[in-house]
C-alpha cells in the first residue's frame, strides 16, 4: 500500500458522501461473493469491543478522469466484520463512518478523511485485514428558536473545525433541527468549531453562533477537553430576500441558469465578500434567500459564456454597483440586472504532425492586472471532437491564449506557437461583443523514451527490471516516473518534456545490483539521455552482473553411481551454517548454484532418507578446512564434485535415574572426536520421543562422543557413559562410540537426574518486576504448610532449587508501602486457598502478575420498601484452580446505611453474591442465584467496580396436612379449590398403599376436568372426603379411578348417596397398567386434540421404583399428558395398545436403569429423565418440565409422603408448578441445591403433609434453602 495526497475539494465530498451512506447503513450487508474482495474489522477505542452497523464506503482512487468514484458500500455484522465483494483490481480508499454519530469517521489505517487517504491496491486476491479501531465522537446540542415564535425545523446546523493543512474552516458533520427545535452533532473529532445555521427553506436568515454573520467572526466552541458540549443555543431572524430578472443586453430578455452573488462589505478585510447565492430560472428570475439584514451588492454571472458578468444594476465593477439595504423579513423586489453581450475567442486546435483536430485541450484566455502586473486567467473552454472551441463571457480588451493538454500527451503552448510561458506569447485583441476567429494553435507532441533492458555479457532480454525515470530541474535531479521492462526487456517512457532525463535499474530479485544507464553502479557517473519534442529516443540497457555459478556431481563413495534427491546447501566459509541457497541433486546427480556473489563458501550435502551421511565438499564431515572452500567469481562456473560414505546411526534411550520413567524432548548430540582432546561438535541433533526412545542417523563414519541435554534445563546433562560434565567440558568428557558405514550403534542410553525445583517469572502490571515484590515458598510437612524462605530474585526470576518430591505453594508478597497487592499462585489472596504445585521428578515453572489491588463497592436495598439493608454479607467468589469451582475469597458486610465497599482486592473475573439477613433472598450479581450463572466482572489492576444490589423477601413455605392422608388430600384440594367454588367434577382414587399406581394416573383427569383429587379407603369413605362432596355444588360429578379392587363398589354406592352427586363413573381396567391407559382414553375422548402430543412413563411395578415417578404428576395436571406404566424389564400389552393409539410424538420415562431397563427405553424409544435416587430424579423432572416451558418454578411444592405427593402433584401442577420430595427428618442435597436455584423465582412454596411427614427441622431446612 501506498499514501496519496487527496485534494481538499475531493476530501470535502467526503462529508456529503457521509449523510449518503447514514440512510443506506442500516440495509443488511451485501453476501460474500467471488474473489477479489476488500474486508476486516472495525472495534471501537475500548480495546476488543466491536462495532456493528458501520457504514464502510470503497472509493475508487484511480478512475480515467481522476475522480474518485464510490464504487460500493457495506455495514458491520454483530462482531464488527466486513466484506466488500467483487472488487475490480485498483487502486482504493475505504472510509469508516458511524451513522449513529457516537464515533468518529475516519479512512483506512488511522487517517482522518481530510488527510492523505492510505492506498489499498488490489490485484486478484482478497485484500484482508482492513481494519478500523473507530475513537469515541464528540457531540455539540442546543437549541433553535425563531425570533417570531414560529417552528425552526428543519434548519441546518453545522459544525465547521479549522484545518491547520488548508489553513480554513472546513465542514466536519451536520444535523437538522428536530420538531422540538432542538439540535444534536455527533461524529466530531477532537477540535475547536464554529457552528452555522442556515435554512434551507430560505426563511431565517443564515447566522453563525453566536449571532455573527461570518464564520471569521464566529465564537469558538471547544471539544478539546471535553466530550460534549450542550446549551449553545441560538435565535434565528426572519430572512431577507432581494428578487428581480438577469436581462440581456437590450434589457429585454430574461437570461436562465445565471449564478448570482450577494456580497456584503467585510471591513476587516476591506473588500466585499461573498455572502449568498442563487441561480435565474427559465425567464431570468431569482431570488437570493436567507439574507439577514444589512447592505448588499448584487451580480449576475452567465455560465454559457454569453454575456458579460455585471452588478446591479448594470456595472462592470464592484465599487460601481448599487447597495441594497434590506431588514429581517424583507423582501427587495425589482433588482434587475442587464448584462452585457460577451466578446469571444474561437479557433481549432490540431496535431503538428498530421494535422488532426485535437479534442479536450483546455484553452484559457489570460487577461493583464496592472494592480497585480501580471497575467491572470478569465475564462477557458474546451475543444470538442472537431478540434474546434470558443472562449465566451469576455469583455472587450487584449488577451493572450494558452494550449493546454490535460492529457500530457502534447506541448504546452501560448498563442501563437509560444512554448515559453505567457510572456512570449501573442495578443489577441477583440472587440466588446466581438468575435475573434482563426486562433489556431499546431500542438507538438511530447518526447518518449524507448529502450530494452539486456544483460551485458550475453545480450539477453532481461524482464522484471524496475526502471526508474529521473528528471532535471534547475540542476537538481528527482525522481519522475517508474515502470517495469516486460517480458522482452521493453520499456518506454511516453509523453515527455524536452530535456535531459537519466535511467535507473532495479532487479527485484536480487540477481542484478542497482545500476544507472548506462552501465555503471553511481548516479552521478550516469550518462543523461536528451530528449526532444516529437521524437522517440531508443536507448540499449546493458546491465552488469555481479555474480557466478557454483556446481558439481555426487556420487556413491564405492560403487561411483550418481546419487539423486541429494539436498546441497551453500553457506558461507565464514559462517558455516548460515544457509544461503539450498538445491536438490537431479538424476544424473547434477546441482547448480547460479547468481552466486563473489566469495568464499562451502557446499554442505544432505541425505533426507539417511542413507548417506552429511559432508561437505570435497568429502569430509565438517567444513572449515581451508580444502572446502569454495572460491566463486563473477562470471564463472565453480566446480565443487562429492564422493558420499554411507551413513552410520546411534539409538537408545533416556529415563530418570531416579525413577526410571521416559524422558521426551531431550535433546540428543554429537561431537566429531578429531582427537581425544579436539572434539568437533556435529549436525544432525535429535530428541527423545514420549518414550523416552531416539535414532540419530546421516553420521559420518568414526568416532563420538554423545551428549544429552534438556533444553528446558529441568534435566541434569549427561556425556554418554553415565558421566555428568561440567557445562564447558561436556563433549570433552564420556565415551567413545564407533560408528560404522551403513550400520546401527545400539544401547547409548542416559539416565538424567532432575533438577527439582520451582522457577518463578514475576512481573508487575505486565512491565518489569520490582525488586520490593518478594517470593515466598511454603512446602507441605507433617505440620501443616512451612515456609521455607523467600527472596527478590532478580528481573522477576526466582528459583526455589534442590527441593524434594512433594506439595508446594508460592506467595507473592508485597509491602503495603508499594501499593501492590499481594497473591498466591494461582490468583488466590490466602496460603489455604492457593493452588498446589506437586514436585515429583522434574522441576516446575509457573507466572505471575502483580499489580495494584481492585476494590468493589455498592448499595444492598429492600426490593418492595427500598429501605437499605444493613448487616448484609458480601461474599466476593473467584474460580480456585485447585478446587476447581467458584469458591469465596474475600467477604464483607454492609454499614447502616446499606453500603459497601471492599479493597485490597487480586485483579481478575469476580462474581459477587449478597447474603442479606433473615427474611430476604440471597442472589449474585445480575439478579442470577448461583456463581456459575452470574456474569463475570473483571478487574485490571487498581480498578473498582460497583454492584448494587435490590433484593426481595424470601418466601415463607406454607403447610397443607391433616391427621391422616385422607384430610391431607383434603386440605390440599382445598387450598387450590376455595370453599370449592365452582368444581363441578372431582376425581376419586384409592389412598391405599397397594393402589397407588392409581391416583398418579388420575392426574391426568384431573387436568381433563379441571378437578381435585381425593384419596378414599380401599372400602370405605373418610368423613373428611363426604363433607367435602357434601359442601361442593350441587350436580358434581364423581371420577373414581381404580377397579373395585381398588375402590370396592362400596365406596362407589356410598358416593352416590352423597346430596348433590350427579353422577359417579368408574375409568378401569383388569390391572393398574390398563387403568392407567383408560384413564389415557378417557382424556382423548373428552378432550381430544388439547390433550399434550407426548405421553410420560413410568415403573407401576414395584413401588421402590414406582416413587420416582412421583414429580410427573404436576406436568400431567398441566399439561393433559398422560402418566403411563410399564413393568421393570418389559411394556405391558395395553400400554403398548394405548401408546399405538395414541401416537404421541414423543415419550419421556422417569427413573433410571433400575426402575426401568434400558431394553424398556429402547423399545419405546423413550428420552429418559433420571437422577442418582428418587430425590434427583425428582429435580431432574422438574428441570426438563421448565426447560420446555410446561412448567414453571414461581410455584414449588415439596413432600415425602407418596399419598400426599399424588394428591398435591395434582394441584400444583394445575397451577403451573414443580413438585420436589424430601426426607421426613432431613432435606436431601439435590433438593436443597435445586430450591436454592429456584429461589429467585419461587413466589410460593406448599408443603404437604403434617410433621410426621415432614419434620419442623425439615421445614427450616427448606425455609433456608429459599435464602
Amino acid at each position: 500500500m501506498q499514501t496519496r495526497a487527496v485534494t481538499l475539494f475531493r476530501a470535502l465530498r467526503f462529508t456529503v458522501l457521509l449523510t449518503i451512506v447514514a440512510c443506506i447503513a442500516l440495509i443488511a450487508t451485501p453476501a460474500l461473493a467471488a474473489t477479489p474482495s476488500i474486508s476486516g474489522r472495525v472495534t471501537s477505542d475500548i480495546p476488543g469491543t466491536p462495532l456493528p452497523d458501520i457504514a464502510v464506503t470503497l472509493l475508487r482512487l484511480d478512475a480515467p478522469d481522476g475522480e474518485i468514484i464510490e464504487s460500493q458500500w457495506a455495514t458491520t455484522d454483530a462482531d464488527g466484520q466486513y466484506v466488500l465483494v467483487d472488487v475490480a483490481p485498483g487502486e482504493y480508499a475505504v472510509l469508516f463512518d458511524d451513522p449513529t454519530g457516537s464515533y468518529v469517521s475516519e479512512a483506512y489505517n488511522n487517517r482522518s478523511v481530510f488527510e492523505d487517504w492510505d492506498v489499498i491496491e488490489v490485484a486478484d486476491v482478497p485484500v484482508t485485514g482492513i481494519d478500523a479501531v473507530l475513537t469515541t465522537a464528540r457531540h455539540i446540542s442546543g437549541t433553535v428558536a425563531a425570533s417570531d415564535g414560529s417552528s425552526t425545523e428543519g434548519v441546518e446546523v453545522t459544525a465547521w473545525l479549522f484545518d491547520v493543512n488548508w489553513y480554513m474552516w472546513l465542514p466536519v458533520r451536520s444535523a437538522a433541527v428536530a420538531t422540538d427545535g432542538t439540535y444534536a452533532i455527533g461524529g466530531l473529532p477532537r477540535g475547536t468549531y464554529r457552528l452555522e445555521f442556515a435554512d434551507p427553506d430560505g426563511q431565517f436568515a443564515r447566522q453563525f453562533y453566536l449571532n455573527a454573520l461570518s464564520i471569521e467572526t464566529a465564537t469558538n466552541v471547544s471539544l478539546t477537553t471535553v466530550y460534549a458540549v450542550s446549551d449553545r443555543n441560538i435565535t434565528l431572524e426572519p430572512a431577507a430576500h432581494i428578487t428581480g430578472r438577469v436581462l440581456d443586453a437590450v434589457g429585454e430578455n430574461g437570461v436562465p441558469c445565471a449564478w448570482i452573488t450577494a456580497w456584503q462589505y467585510d471591513a476587516g478585510a476591506g473588500e466585499w465578500t461573498p455572502v449568498e447565492w442563487a441561480e435565474s430560472d427559465e425567464s431570468g428570475m431569482y431570488s437570493v434567500d436567507g439574507l439577514s439584514a444589512g447592505t448588499y451588492r448584487i451580480s449576475a454571472f452567465d455560465v454559457d459564456g454569453a454575456y458579460v458578468e455585471r452588478y446591479f444594476p448594470s456595472t462592470r465593477h464592484i465599487d460601481d454597483a448599487t447597495s441594497i439595504t434590506v431588514a429581517a423579513g424583507e423582501t427587495r423586489a425589482d433588482t434587475d440586472i442587464i448584462l452585457a453581450t460577451a466578446s469571444h475567442i474561437s479557433g481549432t486546435v490540431t496535431a503538428e504532425i498530421g494535422t488532426a483536430p485535437l479534442p479536450d485541450i483546455e484553452v484559457t484566455a489570460y487577461a493583464y492586472d496592472a494592480d497585480y502586473e501580471d497575467w491572470w486567467p478569465v475564462s477557458f473552454a474546451t475543444t470538442g471532437a472537431d478540434g474546434a472551441y470558443s472562449i465566451g463571457g469576455l469583455e472587450g480588451g487584449t488577451y493572450r491564449v494558452e494550449f493546454w493538454d490535460p492529457n500530457e500527451v502534447f506541448v504546452d503552448e501560448f498563442y501563437d506557437n509560444a512554448k515559453d510561458g505567457v510572456l512570449s506569447a501573442t495578443d489577441v485583441t477583440v472587440a466588446a461583443a466581438g468575435v475573434q476567429t482563426g486562433v489556431d494553435a499546431a500542438l507538438t507532441r511530447r518526447g518518449e523514451i524507448a529502450g530494452t533492458t539486456t544483460l551485458k555479457m550475453s545480450g539477453a532480454a532481461v524482464a522484471g527490471v524496475e526502471v526508474t525515470l529521473y528528471g532535471s530541474d534547475f540542476g537538481d535531479w528527482y525522481e519522475w516516473d517508474t515502470t517495469t521492462s516486460d517480458a522482452n526487456g521493453h520499456f518506454a517512457f511516453p509523453h515527455l518534456f524536452a530535456g535531459a532525463y537519466r535511467l535507473g535499474f532495479h532487479d527485484p530479485s536480487g540477481k542484478l545490483p542497482d545500476q544507472y544507464y548506462s552501465g555503471v553502479t553511481s548516479f552521478t557517473s550516469g550518462t543523461s539521455i536528451t530528449v526532444r519534442d516529437a521524437t522517440t529516443t531508443t536507448v540499449t540497457a546493458q546491465l552488469i552482473g555481479s555474480k557466478g555459478a557454483i556446481t558439481g556431481v555426487v556420487r556413491d563413495s564405492v560403487t561411483r553411481s550418481p546419487l539423486s534427491n541429494i539436498g546441497v546447501s551453500l553457506e558461507s566459509a565464514l559462517n558455516v551454517g548460515a544457509v544461503l541457497a539450498t538445491t536438490t541433486t537431479d538424476a544424473s546427480g547434477t546441482y547448480r548454484f547460479n547468481e552466486v556473489p563473489s566469495g568464499f563458501y562451502v557446499v554442505r550435502f544432505t541425505d533426507g532418507a539417511g542413507t548417506y551421511a552429511t559432508q561437505f565438499y570435497p568429502s569430509t564431515p565438517w567444513g572449515w578446512e581451508l580444502s572446502s572452500r569454495v572460491t566463486a567469481s563473477i562470471d564463472t562456473v565453480s566446480r565443487a564434485d562429492s564422493d558420499m560414505k554411507r551413513a552410520g546411526r546411534i539409538s537408545g534411550r533416556v529415563v530418570s535415574k531416579a525413577t526410571g520413567t521416559a524422558i521426551a524432548g531431550i535433546q540428543v548430540q554429537v561431537a566429531w572426536m578429531l582427537s581425544p582432546q579436539y572434539p568437533v561438535v556435529m549436525l544432525p541433533v535429535t530428541t527423545t520421543a514420549a518414550d523416552g526412545t531416539y535414532s540419530l542417523g546421516g553420521l559420518y563414519p568414526g568416532t563420538y562422543h554423545v551428549v544429552f541435554s534438556d533444553p528446558a534445563a529441568d534435566w541434569g546433562t549427561q556425556a554418554y557413559n553415565g558421566i555428568t560434565p561440567e557445562e564447558t567440558l561436556e563433549f570433552y568428557v564420556g565415551s567413545n562410540v564407533t560408528v560404522a558405514a551403513g550400520n546401527t550403534t545400539p544401547s547409548i542410553n542416559g539416565a538424567l537426574t532432575a533438577r527439582l525445583a520451582i522457577k518463578c517469572a514475576v512481573s508487575v502490571e505486565g512491565d518489569s518486576f520490582e525488586p520490593e515484590a518478594s517470593v515466598f515458598l511454603w512446602a507441605l510437612t507433617a505440620d501443616g504448610w512451612v515456609c521455607r524462605g523467600g527472596g527478590n530474585g532478580r528481573d522477576g526470576k526466582m528459583e526455589f532449587g534442590n527441593l524434594t518430591p512433594g506439595r508446594y505453594r508460592v506467595g507473592f508478597i508485597s509491602p503495603p508501602t508499594t501499593g501492590i497487592a499481594s497473591e498466591f499462585y494461582s490468583g488466590w489472596p490466602t496460603l489455604e486457598g492457593a493452588t498446589d504445585i506437586v514436585l515429583t521428578d522434574r522441576p516446575v515453572s509457573i507466572t505471575c502478575d502483580v499489580g495494584r489491588p481492585c476494590s468493589f463497592n455498592g448499595t444492598v436495598t429492600s426490593t418492595d420498601s427500598g429501605d437499605p439493608l444493613a448487616g448484609a454479607r458480601i461474599d466476593f467468589y473467584r474460580y480456585n484452580n485447585q478446587a476447581a469451582t467458584w469458591l469465596v475469597s474475600a467477604s464483607t458486610t454492609t454499614t447502616t446505611d446499606g453500603t459497601y465497599t471492599k479493597s485490597g482486592l487480586l485483579k481478575g473475573e469476580y462474581r459477587v453474591e449478597v447474603v442479606p439477613a433473615d427474611g430476604f433472598v440471597s442472589e449474585f450479581n445480575g439478579d442470577q442465584p448461583t456463581a456459575q450463572r452470574a456474569e463475570g466482572i473483571t478487574l485490571g489492576y487498581g480498578e473498582s467496580a460497583t454492584v448494587d444490589f435490590g433484593v426481595g423477601a424470601a418466601v415463607t413455605p406454607a403447610r397443607s396436612s391433616g391427621p391422616t392422608r385422607f384430610e391431607t388430600a383434603v386440605a390440599v384440594a382445598k387450598n387450590a379449590f376455595p370453599d370449592w367454588t365452582g368444581v363441578t367434577d372431582v376425581i376419586i382414587a384409592s389412598g391405599e398403599d397397594r393402589s397407588i399406581p392409581d391416583p398418579l394416573s388420575a392426574a391426568g383427569l384431573a387436568w381433563t376436568y379441571d378437578a381435585p383429587l381425593l384419596l378414599v379407603r380401599g372400602t370405605s369413605l373418610p368423613s373428611a372426603v363426604t363433607d367435602a362432596i357434601d359442601a361442593m355444588p350441587d350436580g358434581v360429578c364423581v371420577h373414581v379411578v381404580g377397579g373395585p379392587a381398588a375402590v370396592s363398589t362400596e365406596c362407589e354406592t356410598a358416593l352416590r348417596a352423597i346430596d348433590g352427586v350427579a353422577e359417579v363413573t368408574r375409568t378401569a381396567g383388569p390391572n393398574r397398567y390398563a387403568t392407567a391407559a383408560a384413564v389415557a382414553r378417557e382424556m382423548k375422548r373428552e378432550r381430544g386434540d388439547e390433550m399434550a402430543d407426548f405421553a410420560l412413563v413410568a415403573n407401576g411395578s414395584n413401588p421402590k421404583n414406582f416413587v420416582d415417578a412421583l414429580s410427573l404428576s404436576p406436568l400431567a395436571a398441566a399439561q393433559g399428558a398422560p402418566i403411563l406404566l410399564v413393568a421393570s424389564d418389559a411394556v405391558p400389552t395395553d400400554t403398548r395398545a394405548v401408546l399405538s393409539d395414541l401416537d404421541p410424538s414423543k415419550i419421556y420415562l422417569a427413573g433410571g436403569p433400575a426402575a426401568v431397563s434400558e431394553q424398556v427405553r429402547s423399545t419405546l424409544d423413550a428420552e429418559r429423565w433420571s437422577g442418582a435416587d428418587r430425590y434427583a430424579t425428582a429435580v431432574a423432572i422438574s428441570r426438563e418440565s421448565v426447560s420446555r416451558g410446561w412448567l414453571n418454578y414461581s410455584l414449588v411444592g415439596v413432600t415425602s409422603s407418596l399419598p400426599d405427593a399424588l394428591a398435591g402433584g395434582c394441584t400444583v401442577g394445575l397451577d403451573g408448578g414443580v413438585m420436589l420430595l424430601t426426607k421426613q427428618d432431613s432435606l436431601p442435597s439435590a433438593t436443597a441445591n435445586a430450591l436454592h436455584e429456584m429461589r429467585l423465582e419461587v413466589t410460593e412454596c406448599r408443603v404437604f403433609g403434617g410433621a410426621a411427614a415432614i419434620s419442623e427441622t425439615t421445614l427450616d431446612m427448606i425455609r433456608n434453602a429459599l435464602r
